[in-house]
């Protein structure tokens, strides 16, 4: 309920909300004082408030977005006499309430008054005196036009205002002058009050010809000056204008429309017509389409043309193919002055035809051909074809049995030409009536329903064709087949059948005419799935492949009997495979019979059990033996793995064969020790099987713990080993140290010579990380609070970094301990000592990791294993493996047997760690190796027993030579650059190595030659 004290106040608000609503907008007494209701413009200035808002100064202006509730939107602090700025209003405009300085609640009831507040808008057109609705504005009149000037505002708070501003009509003329005195007219001191004011007429008989452009402005005089309330500008042209008629073109086609352009004066009348041609008939001339606007008085070739504003006026004229092969002359005539015409020439022509049959000109009998063209001659092409044992005067596609006749539409092939004037049409040479004979075919296009031999005036187009017998191609998997694997037949059918026929006869399989679908380019594909050739006895089969021609299947199978046109039905169950495949070819090459087939063989061999690559192994890890064989999923293999050395067994067990053919199982090095090992998978009944050699090496070190310490150094694994480190090449130390740290209080230090050392380390208690970290130093140090933890620890650490150049005896791993007081515990040093080799022979193998690797061989490879071949164990993930030809700029994917050769980078994919062993050849009577290089970017290998620095290694094309750019495979990521002559991190004095690949950029052609054999 509203209580009786805030009742009252609301019935005022809604009064006077209502009020303001339907009170006209209020005209003012004096221009400079404002009176409640009265309309103000943005832009005045000077302005002050009369005493009907009261003795007390009005200092605020207050527009509320929703009264009743007093939200307030804008409010603009005044001082009169004040000007209203467009800054200060924006654009909210609409009722403003007024308030003095002691107001102390804004709200609509407390207000002293209110006045609406509206921008200036004036709005300038020119229009035609005689119809004012006509505006020229962009326009162009001649001078026997009348103008006006109709000036619209929205100043109506200014009507019947003593002192109210007046606005001039500047008028710029063709030379750049500007005046306000125009066409007799004087357009000075023009009332803006809200009226719509026309200024005319102005007259044009003496103007000159050019482009006017007028605006209507506020003078120097007006608070509205300078302010952007000046209206538009308008733009018009005077010309002095003969009658002239144009054409849109010099020559249209029988059955389309052109257009004619009337120029001349303004809102006048002229009549417009085909002059006459001896010997044309009226439905020979191109007729006025009816209906158009501005014209009346009609006729076909004869009608009265009204201009418009701009003195223009576009008709069109309609042909068909009546109309007459010729020029036609279309005049225009002033029928108040029988002297004064125009006129212009438009050839009319006939339309023609085109037609082409899309690809080669050759198909298969029963192929769709889509024909295609153009014709200006006619809505609807009428198609026939002529050829081999067809009616002498043509036939219709659809039925070739048919021939076509004169002005019968029903007895053609018709087709609609779309709006671009182009049409189309599918043939499916199968769909005719009969059988084509193979040969040659000529389709005719034809504006009309004409035969062959009544062509002489008919617009036609021909194209011709060559049928042939369809055809069938086919591939399979191969010649042999091995249980469990699938067996593909494929190939193309042309001549467009739905299917073919798949026949296999074996000694126990029989699927007889199975139908497969032939996809829309021809192909078709049937597959044996593993499932069902898992079962397949040993022996030959006999596959056939059955192509219906154009009339469906003459052989078919009505269960194991096979019966067809003018052949004996025989039952194939009844024979043995290759009796069954003959008694089928023989009926398909019964003379009655136009089906066509081909006949494939396959063999059934044994089943085959492989293994993938087994790389040598570290001793303490576990590795996976994988491998694949066309067994079925579910089949258990066995394996045994034996020592070479004495033949005893360490190890066996059984697999099961997953999805795809693959198997594995898990070795742990730890339980069959470091050896040379035979591992044999076999079928359980031991008939099939295979054998691998793989290698464990224990390349553990197993130190001594120094006497004096109270730490224990369980393992520390180099990688490479000790005996094989080069000066410049990564390496990489992992170690596990016992530290049972209870009741001490002292540190461990941790030092090393190798560059560029990357430390990091865990601590476990009880098998769980509690804390790691990582250093990039030469040393650092494990404090006592970082190792007490109450209880044993064990120190799991890792160390990355380059070997350095320089003396012997450096050292790889120092581990020292200190006591409470920082003093050196007696005897707690231990020291790995390490001399970098600069002449080991390079490792047989190639270490591939984890994705990408660029890769190279060092020497030449022993014949029979120098091919891509070497690669087999490499699980590439379905990627090539890559050569680079710098010549052509193209990547070359490797075949099996192609030559792996020093000199030359390879790319090759690896989806897991891995290694590729590599047999080199012992021949001394094989010469070094050389490679010429092409301009540009090649992809090069390293040869010889030992790193090498770039400058000397690629000595022999020293002057060739620019940049060699390296990939670490371990982070994927390529190398900094070496430049030939270079400085820095770019010098040719860095390493580089066997087995990598680098990219070398020659400037020019040159000869690279090996630095070893």
């Amino acid at each position: 309920m509203i209580s009786e004290r805030t009742a009252f106040p609301m019935v005022v608000i809604m009064v006077l909300l209502a009020a303001l609503v339907v009170a006209p907008a209020a005209a003012r007494v004096d221009i400079n004082t404002l009176e409640p209701g009265d309309t103000v413009y943005v832009g005045e200035e000077n302005l002050n408030f009369g005493p009907a808002f009261g003795p007390e100064p009005v200092t605020k202006l207050v527009h509320f977005s929703d009264p009743p509730s007093g939200q307030i939107d804008r409010m603009i602090v005044v001082s009169p006499p004040f000007e209203l700025t467009r800054s200060d209003f924006g654009t909210t405009t609409g009722t403003y309430y007024a308030f003095n300085q002691t107001a102390d609640v804004i709200t609509p009831e407390n207000a002293a008054g209110h006045i609406f507040i509206n921008i200036p808008s004036v709005t300038l057109d020119v229009v035609l005196n005689a119809s004012r609705m006509d505006s020229v504005d962009g326009k162009s009149v001649t001078r026997d036009n009348v103008l006006d000037f109709k000036v619209l505002n929205n100043l109506v708070g200014f009507a019947g205002v003593a002192g109210a501003p007046t606005m001039n009509i500047e008028v710029t003329l063709p030379g750049g002058g500007v005046t306000a005195q125009f066409g007799g007219l004087d357009l000075r001191s023009i009332p803006a009050d809200g009226t719509t004011m026309h200024l005319g007429g102005i007259d044009l008989r003496d103007a000159a010809a050019g482009i006017y452009t007028a605006q209507a402005k506020w003078p120097a005089t007006s608070d509205f000056y300078g302010k952007g309330f000046d209206s538009n500008t308008v733009v018009f042209g005077v010309v002095i204008r003969d009658l002239s008629i144009s054409a849109n073109k010099d020559v249209v086609t029988r059955s389309k429309s052109f257009t004619v352009t009337i120029t001349g004066e303004a809102k006048k009348d002229y009549r417009l017509f085909v002059r006459d041609v001896e010997g044309l008939t009226r439905g020979e001339y191109p007729v006025i389409t009816p209906g158009q606007p501005g014209i009346r008085d009609y006729s076909p070739t004869d009608v009265t043309v009204t201009t418009n504003a701009a003195g223009t006026r576009s008709i069109q004229f309609d042909t068909n193919q009546s109309t007459g092969d010729w020029r036609f002359t279309i005049c225009v005539e002033d029928p108040d002055k029988p002297g004064t015409y125009d006129e212009v020439e438009v050839r009319v022509t006939k339309g023609s035809v085109t037609i082409t049959a899309a690809g080669t000109g050759v198909y298969a009998i029963g192929e769709e051909i889509t024909l295609s063209g153009t014709c200006t001659e006619s809505d609807t092409v009428y198609l026939f074809l002529t050829g081999p044992n067809l009616p002498t005067n043509g036939a219709a596609l659809l039925d070739v049995t048919a021939p076509v006749e004169d002005g019968k539409t029903v007895t053609f092939t018709r087709v609609d030409v779309e709006a671009d004037d182009t049409w189309s049409y599918k043939w499916n040479t199968a769909n005719v009536g009969q059988n084509l004979d193979a040969g040659g075919y000529t389709i005719y296009a034809v504006s009309e329903p004409r035969r062959k031999d009544n062509l002489i005036d008919a617009r036609f187009a021909t194209t011709s064709i060559q049928l042939r017998p369809p055809s069938l191609t086919v591939r399979t998997s191969g010649t042999t087949l091995t249980r469990g694997d699938d067996y593909q037949i494929a190939g193309t059918a042309t001549g467009d059948p739905d299917s073919v026929r798949i026949w296999i006869f074996g000694p126990n399989c029989q699927k007889l005419g199975v139908l497969v679908l032939v996809e829309s380019d021809g192909s078709f594909e049937y597959t044996l799935t593993g499932a069902e050739t898992s079962d397949l006895m040993k022996g030959q089969y006999y596959v056939i492949i059955q192509h219906p021609v154009t009339n469906g299947f003459d052989v078919i199978a009505d269960g194991t009997m096979i019966s067809g046109p003018g052949i004996v039905s025989v039952d194939l169950s009844r024979l043995q495979a290759s009796d069954a495949a003959m008694a089928l070819t023989n009926a398909l090459d019964s003379p009655n019979v136009d089906d066509v087939y081909i006949k494939v063989t396959f063999t059934v061999a044994d089943s085959w059990i492989r293994i993938d690559g087994i790389g040598d192994q570290i001793y303490g890890e576990t590795f996976t033996v994988t491998g694949t064989t066309p067994y079925p999923t579910g089949t258990a293999l066995t394996y045994q793995i034996t020592a070479k050395e004495d033949g005893v067994t360490v190890l066996s067990g059984e697999t099961v064969v997953a999805e795809n053919g693959d198997w594995s199982f898990e070795v742990d090095t730890v339980v069959i020790g470091p050896g040379v090992f035979t591992i044999r998978v076999m079928s359980l009944d031991s008939q099939v099987s295979t054998t691998a050699l793989f290698d464990v090496y224990d390349d553990m070190l197993h130190p001594v713990t120094p006497p004096g310490a109270t730490y224990q150094i369980e393992s520390i694994r180099v990688n490479p080993p000790l005996n094989e480190l080069s000066p410049g090449e990564s390496l990489t130390l992992a170690g596990t140290i016992n530290a049972p740290r209870l009741g001490h209080q002292g540190c461990l230090e941790f030092s090393t010579d190798l560059e560029d050392p990357v430390w990091s380390y865990s601590l476990e208690r009880d098998g769980a990380v509690i804390y790691s970290g990582s250093r990039n130093s030469r040393s650092f140090t494990l404090s006592a609070f970082e190792l007490d933890y109450g209880q044993d620890i064990r120190i799991l650490l890792s160390l990355n970094g380059i070997v350095p150049q320089g003396a012997e005896d450096q050292a790889l791993l120092r581990i020292l301990e200190r006591d409470a007081e920082g003093r050196i515990v007696p005897e707690s040093e231990y020291r790995l000592s390490f001399t970098p080799s600069g002449g080991t022979p390079p490792s047989t193998d190639l270490t591939l990791h984890s994705g990408w690797n660029f890769i190279s061989v060092p020497r030449p490879l022993v014949a029979g294993n120098d091919t891509a071949l070497i690669f087999t164990s490499v699980e590439t993930g379905g990627r090539s493996i890559f050569r680079y030809d710098t010549a052509a700029g193209e990547w070359v994917a490797l075949a099996e047997t192609d030559q792996i050769a020093p000199l030359e980078g390879f790319w090759i994919y690896s989806t897991k760690p891995s290694t590729v062993p590599l047999n080199f050849s012992t021949d001394p009577l094989i010469s070094p190796a050389k490679r010429s290089l092409s301009t540009g970017w090649s992809a090069i290998g390293i040869t010889g027993t030992a790193p090498a620095t770039a400058r000397d290694a690629l000595l022999s094309v020293n002057r060739e030579w620019t940049t060699l750019i390296g990939f670490d495979a371990g982070k994927q990521a390529f190398e900094t650059g070496i430049v030939n002559g270079g400085s820095n991190d770019y010098t040719d004095s860095r390493l580089v190595y066997q087995g990598k690949g680098y990219w070398l950029y020659m400037t020019e052609p040159g000869t690279l030659c090996a630095i070893g054999v």
